[in-house]
């Protein structure tokens, strides 16, 4: 039986080597300059910008949707200032500065309760919200003004909402007339 002898490999295109010469930036060339190597004889080298920040174009519903959650989030916040619910359960919509200060006033509001008799003793109990509204201030941001009533008197209630990523929304700022 006769050998077999292995086919010859023949060089049919250009060399690693030489593609990268060509395509490599020569030092002393501007960035601007065409380069007049390569596949891309005509193209210019691409000149670097900054990072832009892209801004997502708010919904049809996005502002009914977050002028529901000013009014969900005050009213539960009405309801820790009057001792009926726990401020944990504002965690995730309420920005961590923010609950300790809504802790503090529920503190505060408790102590006034339970020294107090009449209309102080009354106050944050039976919270209803009378109206919301929230406008766009900037893509991902609102403003929101929310009035309330409870067994004392009416309130107003400020809020403001950013976006926050793909969680939601959370409030940043929240003062409470």
């Amino acid at each position: 039986m006769a050998s077999r002898t292995l086919p010859q490999l023949v060089e049919t295109g250009p060399r690693t080597a030489d593609v990268l010469r060509l395509h490599r930036a020569h030092p002393d060339s501007e960035a601007a300059r065409p380069r007049t190597s390569g596949t891309s004889a005509l193209a210019t080298e691409p000149v670097p910008r900054p990072a832009r920040r892209l801004h997502a174009v708010p919904g049809a519903h996005e502002g009914e949707e977050v002028r529901k959650l000013a009014a969900a989030i005050t009213r539960a916040t009405m309801e820790v200032l009057a001792g009926t619910r726990p401020v944990q359960q504002l965690a995730p919509w309420l920005h961590r500065d923010l609950l300790a200060s809504v802790q503090l006033r529920a503190d505060l509001s408790r102590a006034a309760r339970a020294g107090a008799s009449g209309s102080s003793a009354r106050a944050h109990r039976a919270t209803t919200v009378r109206s919301s509204h929230a406008r766009l201030v900037q893509p991902g941001l609102y403003e929101a003004a929310v009035i309330v009533a409870d067994a004392a008197r009416c309130r107003a209630v400020a809020l403001r909402i950013e976006a926050a990523g793909r969680t939601g929304w959370q409030v940043t700022a929240l003062e409470i007339g």
